[in-house]
């Protein structure tokens, strides 16, 4: 019967702390001392290293028998830079890019470090890029992981996994692509500036920037108000009305991120790393550490 009591209890203690913690703390975003965005941007860019906090996260459903199941859509390394860390790829995916975050370059020597729901002695996992070659490790079973390694000239940079080829990105001057081994598979081509289309086979969209906003593809909008203090995502239904997905709103040294219900993240600067919070709970930390200058070759298949 002690069991059963404890246990009701347990039970009940954790649901009132689910509770609490179920949104950001209301007051802190009333009364934070809001810094001003930069500008808004449309740049087609390469994400390639999925090293992203999601902003917004697009999902698919489908039946295995009678069960309906629901999956993430995945990251796609093609896409557009919007200023001030937001990366909105072509799977209609919104996040934060953690190299804008922590401002290094994903593509030169770094060594990242991410440590999930950070407790004593716990271990913590590596991201490290270098000689071209995108490693994993694990401090706790000393193991190491390929991720991918490039090849290639900078206006063709094809991303292997071992010998096999997982894209190539090619550069030109009015267009940005990725191909495979037989056919260009969805391309973003430049208009004018501030105009660009993307074509994924008979698919086509436009990408349009104006001030202070930004419509893709006519799904979404990203708009700054507020003396620049406030960034909004909405989506767009088929008549134009616009429905506020995000806000995000930052300090000297900590960014918001949240819906309409104030449920969404914290990101704190701090140490020359972040840690980000889930509504109120602390869930991850990333720091840089040294990056290595090379790799060992036998690392790399």
């Amino acid at each position: 019967m002690i069991t059963n009591v404890k246990s009701l209890l347990l039970t009940a203690s954790l649901a009132i702390f689910t509770t609490a913690c179920s949104t950001l703390n209301p007051k802190e975003i009333q009364n934070l001392n809001r810094v001003a965005f930069a500008p808004l941007e449309l740049r087609p860019s390469v994400e390639p290293t999925d090293l992203r906090l999601d902003v917004i996260r697009q999902q698919t459903q489908y039946y295995i028998g009678n069960d309906l199941q629901t999956m993430d859509v995945p990251d796609d390394p093609l896409g557009f830079d919007l200023g001030n860390g937001l990366f909105y790829d072509l799977n209609q995916n919104f996040s934060l890019r953690l190299d804008r975050l922590l401002d290094y370059a994903s593509d030169e020597p770094f060594a990242l470090r991410e440590l999930e729901v950070p407790l004593p002695n716990q271990g913590y996992r590596t991201y490290t890029f270098a000689s071209d070659s995108l490693m994993r490790s694990n401090s706790e079973k000393r193991r190491t992981r390929y991720l991918y390694h490039r090849v290639g000239p900078p206006d063709s940079v094809s991303y292997m996994n071992g010998n096999a080829l997982k894209y190539v990105i090619v550069r030109r001057d009015s267009s940005l692509a990725c191909r495979n081994k037989r056919k260009v598979k969805k391309e973003i081509f430049t208009v004018k500036e501030g105009h660009f289309t993307f074509e994924r086979g008979r698919r086509e969209a436009d990408f349009v920037q104006k001030k202070n906003e930004i419509d893709l593809q006519s799904s979404y909008l990203v708009t700054l108000t507020d003396a620049n203090k406030t960034m909004t995502i909405y989506r767009l239904n088929r008549k134009g009305r616009r429905f506020a997905q995000q806000t995000i709103i930052r300090g000297r040294d900590v960014l918001y991120v949240f819906d309409g219900k104030l449920r969404g993240q914290k990101i704190v600067f701090e140490n020359g790393g972040i840690s980000v919070f889930r509504n109120e709970n602390l869930v991850v930390k990333y720091e840089l550490a040294t990056a290595k200058q090379s790799v060992e070759t036998s690392m790399v298949p």
